[in-house]
């Protein structure tokens, strides 16, 4: 019976061919193609429906087999046991058994209950074994996701032109009114922000450095920024993991219809190694204060980096401030540079070296929040481990807590659990479950999920009851849009369901237009079918439909010098008083406040906005005219 169970528990959990998560082994490797056709056991991974490769070769393949036959099953268990037992083999084994040690089979109630019928005297097994591995999770063996179709409330924004595949970001060219779309595989393309364009050109290509690692999940071309003065200098900056495990952080000059010149311009700004293949972080940004001023001699770059890889961060990366991984680290990238470099500076008030706070595991997507020049929130979402997904602050000296805890719960796999002593220590704004368990945690919050995606706070105009929300989503099933908005009486932040199950795409990033504060969703996009997205209002504005009995007018009440501290009552722009020089302390933290009245509602007949952030003021607008450009230097 020992060496019946020892085998049960030694495989993966089987995973369905529909899954678009990203496929990846038990060993943290990816699946082959070349492997899957090689398989004379555990064919069902042959499939045409599975592209995705197997994590067993041909050996292993044999190792499974002979485990099986040597039980000497009758035909109807072993009809059952050939699926579990080759479990280890299909391409998303990592992922669907919920990275647990050792492996913990989780099968649907309704199988597991034919399976146990049928093998309960052959493989003696316990009359508690459903009880054990059973669940009714989105994740269970056998399992084929639903086909949810794409909710009406996400609204496709390129109508005419295919996108790239595996999109991990989506950047505003500063200078040209232009997206850069990031692709994994390593390419860098540049479409016109316009929804009817038809026209994309590759402005970089890494596949050579970055795509051939794909499908591996976490490595490739992950983050962009670019240089504050970008307009000028053309310099913009990469993230990305070569095939052997080196994280880049490479500087580009752009060149207009020069792929091949913007690629031998690469100068590598810093480099480490990787110990594993996931928790890679990959997001590089500069804070609202630099990207506004343009004629500095360095400016701050923040790159985030995960814990390294692995379960449990076995190295301790994450609490070990004299290594680069589980960290937000900064450096000065420096505008004037030695030809060879170095191509940065150390700032003097980080917490040691590059490191300007630790404690993280996988933080995937960061963002400044532009409402503040000065000491702006810099969001983080942190993707968990087996229980817990966060939202952070990022606080500069700081331990955010991995890996003795996972969120606020301690980590049951380490030794400690009391490391948020004085001011060292710092908690997740925001933190969701797995599972609706008992915890307290768990059942106060109206969502579950398992691998976060950031996003940004929102700043635009078109929804302003979002208006100072931090949106964001979760890229494992159920795929749903998610927002947190601060509670001043209870002093906390509380969550709510945006989109709700199925009706989300699969978002890696979101990405924001720096002139009106609009976001989009961006998509992986693994075959082809899916888009860039408008934000939506979903369920959210739909129950305030429901729940309004009558239109509500109000009066307008002008209020030039913002005697009463509130904003417009149109409910988007501040008074004029404020606007008009973006200087009104009480209208600046409100809805529609200092950083956004600029492009807001505001008509001012005969004048325009300086800025989009501020400080800003209404000029005098100029009149509309034709340029030439005969070097086509704007890129258009």
């Amino acid at each position: 019976m020992a060496f019946k169970l020892r085998l049960l528990f030694s495989v993966a959990l089987l995973l369905p061919n529909q899954i678009k998560s990203h496929p990846q082994c038990l060993d943290f490797s990816a699946p082959l193609v070349s492997n899957q056709y090689e398989l004379t056991f555990c064919t069902h991974v042959e499939s045409a429906d599975n592209p995705d490769g197997s994590c067993c070769d041909a050996a292993r393949d044999s190792e499974i087999q002979s485990a099986v036959e040597a039980l000497n099953l009758s035909d109807e268990c072993l009809s059952y046991h050939t699926q579990v037992a080759c479990g280890e083999c299909e391409p998303y084994a990592l992922h669907l058994m919920g990275e647990s040690t050792p492996p913990s089979l989780l099968i649907c109630p309704t199988f597991c209950q034919s399976y146990y019928d049928a093998c309960v005297d052959e493989l003696d097994l316990p009359s508690d074994y459903c009880t054990l591995h059973s669940s009714n999770s989105y994740y269970c063996y056998p399992f084929e996701e639903p086909e949810f179709p794409v909710s009406a409330e996400l609204v496709p924004y390129f109508n005419r032109i295919s996108l790239p595949l595996q999109m991990v970001g989506m950047y505003k060219r500063p200078d040209y009114n232009a997206w850069w779309i990031l692709s994994q595989d390593g390419i860098i393309t540049q479409i016109l922000n316009d929804p009817e364009t038809t026209f994309k050109t590759v402005v970089l290509d890494l596949s050579s450095e970055a795509g051939s690692v794909y499908p591996d999940v976490e490595v490739g071309l992950l983050g962009l920024a670019f240089r504050p003065d970008f307009q000028t200098s053309r310099i913009f900056y990469v993230n990305y993991v070569t095939p052997d495990l080196e994280t880049r952080i490479s500087m580009f000059t752009y060149v207009i219809g020069g792929a091949a010149t913007t690629l031998s311009s690469e100068k590598i700004v810093l480099s480490f190694q990787q110990p594993w293949k996931n928790h890679n972080g990959g997001t590089i940004l500069f804070p609202p204060a630099d990207m506004a001023d343009p004629f500095k001699s360095s400016y701050e770059l923040f790159i985030t980096s995960g814990d390294g890889g692995d379960m449990n961060d076995p190295d301790g990366n994450a609490q070990n401030i004299d290594s680069y991984f589980g960290k937000i680290l900064r450096i000065n990238v420096l505008v004037n540079y030695p030809e060879n470099g170095p191509y940065y500076s150390t700032p003097s008030d980080n917490l040691k070296g590059l490191v300007y706070a630790y404690g993280l595991r996988n933080p995937w997507r960061c963002t400044f929040d532009k409402i503040k020049l000065t000491d702006p929130d810099l969001w983080c979402a942190d993707v968990g481990q087996e229980k817990m997904e966060e939202i952070n602050i990022i606080q500069k000296g700081a331990d955010h807590g991995w890996n003795h805890h996972e969120g606020s719960l301690c980590n049951v796999d380490t030794t400690s659990c009391d490391p948020f002593v004085g001011t060292v220590g710092k908690l997740p704004e925001f933190e969701f479950c797995h599972t609706f368990d008992t915890d307290d945690i768990c059942t106060s919050v109206p969502f579950t999920g398992l691998s976060v995606t950031g996003g940004y706070v929102y700043r635009g105009s078109k929804y302003p009851q979002f208006y100072g929300n931090y949106v964001f989503s979760d890229y494992m099933s159920p795929s749903q849009l998610y927002k947190i908005e601060y509670d001043s009486v209870e002093g906390k932040w509380k969550g709510a369901v945006i989109l709700g199950p199925g009706s989300m795409v699969r978002a890696t990033a979101f990405a924001e237009d720096p002139d009106d504060g609009e976001l989009y969703i961006v998509a992986y996009n693994k075959d082809g079918t899916e888009n860039i997205y408008l934000f939506p209002c979903g369920d959210l504005c739909l129950k305030e439909e429901e729940t309004t009995s009558a239109p509500v007018t109000s009066s307008v009440t002008s209020d030039p010098t913002c005697s009463t501290g509130i904003i417009h009552p149109d409910g988007v722009s501040c008074c004029s008083g404020s606007c008009e020089n973006c200087g009104g302390a009480s209208c600046g933290s409100s809805t529609g406040g200092a950083a956004s009245c600029c492009s807001s509602a505001i008509s001012v007949a005969g004048k325009s906005c300086s800025s989009n952030l501020p400080p800003c003021t209404l000029t005098s607008s100029p009149s509309t005219t034709s340029t030439s450009d005969p070097t086509c230097s704007t890129g258009i």
